[in-house]
């Protein structure tokens, strides 16, 4: 049996331009390492051990990586709100745990994961909106979201 899906929303962190864009920092990057491992080559006037240009070129290309796959999913069922924020977490809320839902308005600058006094565990991309989630046992979630009418509806929110 198959659940039905309310709700579902997946932001990503990169747009398809920036990933685009860091691809070919990254391709020209591996091509100016290979020069100067395998060609003799140097980076510049000034240029960086052997060592320390893969270990540089290695881990730039982790972060551009790292920054095209960060996404958040959010999916609502009649039984579970399923929160992904990939590749670092998963997290499932059963329904019957919700005290309090509602979409609201907020004020932060920066997207990731964050514990806020005010709003609890926070997981957003970017915009200022959310669906703020309170748990019968006092745990607090704030989720963004980008779009608020349909989630009003999906979940009968006024």
């Amino acid at each position: 049996m198959t659940k039905e899906i309310n709700y579902s929303e997946k932001q990503r962190f990169a747009p398809l331009w920036l990933c685009v864009f860091l691809f070919i920092i990254g391709v020209y990057l591996i091509y100016r390492t290979y020069q100067q491992l395998f060609l003799g080559i140097p980076l510049g006037d000034y240029p960086m051990s052997n060592t320390g240009l893969v270990v540089f070129t290695i881990s730039l290309l982790g972060v551009f990586c790292f920054l095209c796959v960060l996404s958040l999913s959010l999916s609502i069922d009649a039984k579970f709100i399923s929160i992904h924020f990939f590749p670092l977490f998963r997290k499932k809320i059963p329904i019957q745990d919700i005290e309090k839902m509602e979409v609201i308005e907020y004020k932060m600058l920066s997207a990731g994961i964050r514990i806020s006094i005010k709003y609890g565990s926070v997981y957003r991309i970017r915009g200022n909106k959310g669906l703020s989630i309170k748990l019968k046992n006092g745990k607090k979630f704030l989720i963004g979201i980008r779009n608020e009418d349909e989630i009003r509806s999906a979940l009968l929110l006024s």
